[in-house]
């Protein structure tokens, strides 16, 4: 990437449909990189992600995906990516690697110019893929191997899975920042122990969706 006089652009490309380990951990790393990026994020949905963006002072744009077809987020992307002109497209899950991939590509048959593209894989596949579920799969893959140049995985086990998919050379580990603030300031507010001390308190992390198998946990 050549020398820049201005701080980096860097674009993300996000669902925003939920707010979940994917969303929070792309909220706590745009929270950090704010003040030395200048960003742009493109959410496909509503909600608490682009809330907390917002309030962060972080350039958002919504793309609806509920009012627009495939080819329409695709071009709506790509005029935000000649608006902005960004350095460095980072897109999270499935469908965002697939759309920004190709509006990215849309956007270099005009400019004549291939933004560098990377995606940051948050976890397994929590399905095996079925019917339009494959092809959504398989697009994922292509894109990742043509379209992007590198795949962050978040942890070591993740990364040996998607070796079965992409070259090892592309795959990078990072692992999730933690806000150390954030969780304290949160943590205070749920003192559980001084409710019940005389209790033996036992607990489970994560949201409560069929997905996490609460009841095996009950």
């Amino acid at each position: 990437m050549p020398i820049l006089n201005r701080p980096p652009r860097a674009m993300h490309i996000i669902s925003g449909d939920l707010w979940a380990g994917a969303e929070v951990q792309a909220f706590t790393l745009l929270k950090h990189l704010h003040a030395e990026l200048e960003l742009h994020v493109i959410l496909m949905n509503p909600g608490e992600l682009a809330r907390r963006l917002e309030r962060e002072g972080i350039p958002v744009s919504i793309v609806l995906e509920s009012q627009h077809t495939g080819l329409g987020i695709i071009l709506a992307i790509t005029r935000r990516i000649h608006k902005f002109k960004p350095d460095i497209i980072h897109t999270h899950r499935q469908k965002e690697n697939i759309l920004g991939s190709l509006a990215n590509c849309v956007a270099a048959a005009f400019t004549g110019s291939f933004t560098k593209s990377v995606r940051t894989s948050h976890g397994a596949p929590e399905f095996l893929p079925k019917g339009k579920q494959r092809i959504q799969a398989w697009l994922d893959q292509w894109v990742g191997s043509h379209l992007q140049h590198a795949i962050i995985a978040v942890s070591l086990e993740l990364a040996a899975k998607l070796s079965a998919n992409f070259s090892a050379k592309k795959i990078h580990v990072i692992r999730n920042g933690v806000d150390q603030a954030a969780l304290i300031a949160e943590a205070k507010t749920a003192d559980f122990r001084a409710k019940a001390p005389r209790h033996t308190h036992i607990g489970i992390v994560g949201r409560l969706e069929p997905i996490k198998r609460v009841e095996l946990f009950l």
